[in-house]
């Protein structure tokens, strides 16, 4: 983010360096006034050109202080967007992504990184404003200035220690928010089934007690910042107070010219001395929230060729959900083709052996698969046997071979993924309109008719995961969804599970063997009354192909 942003940081580096320049003018022309004023021997003329000059350089310290707020808020503001952007790119690419720490890099420690660019070069300019200012009260007080400067030495180790101890606390608060926000989205998106088995009380307990933590963290970081914010509140008038006794101790003669100069220098210095601590809790933050993102960035993603750009071919649909054992790109839409055509046949995998990222546990063992170009072929098995999960092998989601694919897939989950828009959106998502495939989609998963019971029919919001349909409703609109994407190769994944017996057969014969007849199509599924309708049929049990052939 700094190297795309360079011009702008060192554009803004030169207007804080002309700004604070500006204001260690001031006090230099303030004691040039009130000494002009207090000698009766200085012209007039002398006192309002000094005057004159006050004022034109407060109008250019506010001029040039406006435009550097500008640029850094923008700057803070790209930054936000960049790691915004990186943090979803990668959650779309890695196997198994914790919501909570998602939610936490996107809002908290993006957030971080806007929040410490207006102040970014106080790295560097309060030390600057901090030795200028020591000068400037050297030559108006003298040795009186080694008081206040003593005591600046005497506070800084220990808002060291302060610092250090907050910034661990900082990290501290940061897990437990993250835990807390996992359990608080889970408790969510599960509210049906705690409702209905009545775990309201343990979801409570669980987010209570997260939250405990967290605020247990925040409270003692607030102790620490109220420690470091009365320190640097009360430093300006302790170093005043020690370099004016000491001043007054050494039979000096107080003028007002000296004190109102002094007083204003240690109106400067107080900025310098508040802010760089502040901007050093900013810093700290920011590179804890930096690394929290960086190990977020260094996890392990899915195989590259799950991750195929979309203008090599026509894409196609998206028809999945987010499943707890897949990346967030199971709601795949890749188009794929294998390096050397594969003739007659859509997909090949030769005794593979795969497994999920992060588990060396092998969950399908020496597949040896293929499906004949334009064929439907069945997979079977008892639950947990390995039917999804090759699925997501050949979508290229779990750690083995390559399999080899010729053409476009299009996939649909058991959970369909549902966005919040009406109907016809969600079936035609952002693609080109075709009315003809549309009624086709529409009418081949017997979708009509729930459209003419709904309130707008296809123009019918239905909500945030489907929120206002059925789950046999939700299971069509994602296989219309696939039907519309008119895709080479159709991999689903159990889609007659949620629908009824009647409706499951009409799907079967005007969609599966109908709409998709020209489609190389996988299908997942316990309905073994379909199976003498299909080219080929292939058992698993316990992850291992034990069968293969036709039904007969």
């Amino acid at each position: 983010v700094l190297h795309q942003e360079r011009k702008p940081l060192l554009v803004s580096a030169v207007l804080k360096l002309i700004h604070d320049c500006i204001q260690f003018a001031q006090p230099v022309l303030l004691k040039v006034f009130i000494d002009s004023v207090g000698d009766a021997a200085v012209p007039l003329s002398t006192c309002v050109y000094t005057a004159f000059a006050l004022f034109a350089a407060s109008l250019l310290q506010v001029f040039f202080i406006e435009r550097y707020f500008w640029l850094v808020y923008r700057i803070g503001a790209r930054a936000r967007a960049a790691v915004n952007a990186a943090v979803y790119r990668k959650a779309l690419r890695i196997q198994v992504a914790d919501s909570g720490a998602v939610l936490n890099h996107m809002s908290v420690d993006a957030e971080a990184f806007y929040t410490v660019m207006p102040y970014f070069h106080v790295i560097w300019s309060a030390p600057m404003q901090i030795c200028i200012c020591l000068y400037l009260l050297f030559e108006v007080l003298g040795i009186a200035t080694l008081g206040g400067l003593a005591v600046m030495l005497l506070f800084f180790p220990s808002n060291t220690y302060v610092m250090r101890r907050y910034g661990a606390l900082r990290k501290k608060m940061l897990g437990a928010q993250d835990t807390r926000v996992r359990y608080t989205s889970d408790a969510l998106n599960g509210i049906r089934l705690a409702k209905s088995f009545a775990w309201e009380s343990a979801f409570l307990d669980k987010i209570g007690a997260s939250r405990d933590t967290e605020l247990q963290f925040m409270r003692q970081g607030r102790y620490l910042r109220s420690i470091m914010d009365i320190g640097f509140s009360t430093l300006p008038t302790a170093v005043a107070l020690a370099s004016f006794s000491w001043y007054a101790s050494s039979d000096s003669t107080l003028t007002p010219g000296i004190a109102f100069t002094a007083l204003n220098l240690f109106n400067l210095i107080r900025f310098p001395l508040q802010m760089f601590p502040n901007n050093l809790n900013g810093v700290i933050t920011t590179v804890v929230s930096g690394k929290r993102i960086q190990a977020f960035l260094e996890q392990p993603e899915v195989p590259a060729a799950a991750l195929r750009s979309p203008d090599s071919t026509t894409v196609a649909s998206i028809a999945s959900s987010f499943s707890p054992s897949s990346s967030s790109s199971s709601s795949v839409s890749s188009s794929s083709t294998s390096s050397s055509s594969l003739g007659p046949v859509a997909i090949r995998i030769s005794r593979g052996s795969y497994s999920w990222a992060g588990d060396s546990a092998n969950v399908l063992h020496n597949i040896d698969f293929f499906v004949p170009r334009n064929s439907l072929v069945a997979v079977v098995g008892e639950v947990g046997a390995g039917k999804s999960s090759l699925l997501h092998a050949i979508l290229s989601e779990m750690i083995g071979p390559q399999p080899e694919v010729s053409g476009s897939l299009s996939y649909t989950a058991q959970n369909p993924w549902i966005m919040n828009a009406s109907v016809r959106d969600n079936i035609m998502l952002a693609r080109p309109a075709s009315d003809g495939n549309y009624e086709l989609a529409v009418q081949c998963t017997e979708l009509y008719r729930d459209l003419t019971l709904l309130s707008d029919g296809d123009r019918t919001i239905i909500g945030e995961r489907g929120i206002n349909l059925s789950g046999g409703q939700k299971a069509r609109v994602a296989l219309a969804r696939l039907v519309y994407a008119n895709a080479d190769i159709c991999l689903l994944d159990d889609p007659l599970s949620a629908v009824d017996v009647h409706v499951g057969r009409a799907i079967f014969a005007n969609c599966i063997r109908g709409a998709l007849r020209n489609s190389s199509r996988v299908l997942a599924t316990h309905q073994l009354q379909f199976l003498n309708m299909c080219d080929q049929v292939y058992l698993l049990e316990a992850g291992s192909i034990l069968e293969s052939g036709t039904s007969a």
